[in-house]
């Protein structure tokens, strides 16, 4: 396990507007099998996977069926060499599938680490080398790839470590563990080598929560940086457009511990931080834990729950909105306004050496920190909002800190900061 540090901060996301946008859902072919939902997915060129799943306690399967997104077409392909298995995590990496982990036993909960890589031009699977971290399940709504690699965290055995999988060498790297409560089922947003998680349940203190968290690939970073604008949700379905993200529903729970399924739908600007209500039309009812997806400028979602015990009932379909206008330009109230006013300061100045320095910038970027002598002590990424840096880092005991930072929209920013003792 390496040793990493992590830097957090915090700041509020701004809550939802009164202006509303709309998005039109149309209803694709069903599954011409029974209903699922907790199965493994991934996405290949145009084709849509999706690898056992349950539809009951009972009812677990190992069937594949790879689901064409232009001919909206369904076909059975080879069963999974694995037996059947629930709450597998799946993922695409070089026009191969992977699917990892999950529950092989009816008679409760006994996860595993077996992985799995898929080739579609073959319709084979070949069992790859175990994952080296402990058996886990429930982790498909927190999975994503960036250049070459795929990376887990959180679910839903409520493990904190973060990992990264490179599939040319086989190999899973342990990264920075998750500084709160961990937690399964929270929404996912990605944008380049930043992901974002949205609320999500913890199984051990049985808690829903709403709070956002950012991981940056860059920097093997967490930043608490916000809420979600509802009650604490989990198993939500988000979509990442850019700029923006389209999300909502999952399940929610009141401040008398009572469960429910959320109809409201949002879009989220993740560079301001603002949300804005977003009105569903031909799609009137609850959805949870369902499969979600980008392809040729639209959305899409597959299986999913309808409602929760003791009524549960489950989608079988393939439900898809165009996106297009959402990906076209960043539909937030005042954003125009938040990129223009730019800010960039470090304080405190001076800087007593037994605290913490903050950077507070209105863009992301790069900051490099040095000594009177020019020896790097720092360098890093940071992000819009507010940075904070542990004195220990900055060499402080050399009685100045020097800076230089390049922000993303091209400006650069220099300084220094005296310190105090």
């Amino acid at each position: 396990m390496k040793a990493y540090i992590i830097v957090l901060s915090i700041f509020l996301s701004t809550y939802v507007v009164a202006q509303t946008d709309t998005i039109i859902w149309q209803r694709l072919s069903p599954l011409p099998d029974t209903p699922r939902v907790d199965f493994g997915y991934f996405l290949i060129d145009s084709d849509f996977y999706i690898v056992g799943g349950e539809n009951s306690a009972t009812a677990y399967y190992s069937a594949v069926w790879r689901y064409n997104i232009p001919s909206d077409h369904w076909q059975r392909m080879r069963d999974f060499p694995g037996g059947p298995l629930t709450e597998a995590l799946g993922f695409s990496l070089a026009r191969n599938g992977y699917i990892c982990f999950g529950n092989d036993s009816l008679m409760g909960y006994n996860y595993d680490t077996e992985v799995w890589e898929y080739y579609p031009q073959t319709d084979t699977w070949l069992h790859k080398r175990n994952f080296p971290g402990g058996p886990r399940g429930g982790a498909n709504q927190s999975t994503f790839t960036y250049k070459g690699k795929a990376y887990i965290a959180l679910d839903r055995s409520d493990y904190p470590d973060t990992w990264s999988y490179e599939p040319s060498a086989d190999l899973w790297d342990s990264l920075a563990l998750f500084p709160a409560d961990s937690r399964y089922g929270p929404g996912l947003i990605q944008k380049d080598s930043a992901a974002y998680f949205l609320g999500g349940f913890s199984t051990i203190t049985n808690t829903e929560y709403r709070d956002i968290w950012r991981y940056d690939i860059s920097t093997n970073k967490w930043d608490s940086i916000g809420v979600i604008p509802e009650l604490p949700n989990s198993t939500q379905l988000f979509w990442s457009l850019g700029n923006i993200a389209i999300g909502g529903f999952g399940d929610l729970e009141d401040t008398l511990g009572n469960h429910f399924f959320s109809r409201n739908c949002y879009s989220y600007s993740i560079d301001s931080s603002l949300w804005r209500n977003v009105v569903c039309t031909n799609f009137a009812d609850t959805i949870s834990n369902a499969a979600t997806f980008i392809y040729n400028k639209r959305a899409y979602c597959f299986g999913g729950y309808k409602n929760l015990p003791p009524n549960v009932s489950m989608y079988n379909e393939i439900w898809s909105f165009d996106a297009s206008k959402f990906l076209s330009k960043d539909t937030t109230v005042g954003i125009q306004e938040v990129k223009n006013d730019y800010t960039f300061k470090a304080y405190p100045n001076p800087l007593d050496n037994q605290k913490t320095l903050h950077v507070q910038c209105s863009e992301d970027g790069e900051i490099v920190f040095y000594d009177l002598l020019g020896r790097t002590t720092y360098q890093g990424a940071i992000h819009k909002g507010l940075n904070t840096f542990d004195c220990a880092l900055l060499s402080c005991e050399n009685r100045m800190i020097l800076y230089q930072a390049k922000m993303r929209n091209g400006r650069n920013e220099s300084g220094k900061v005296v310190v105090v003792r």
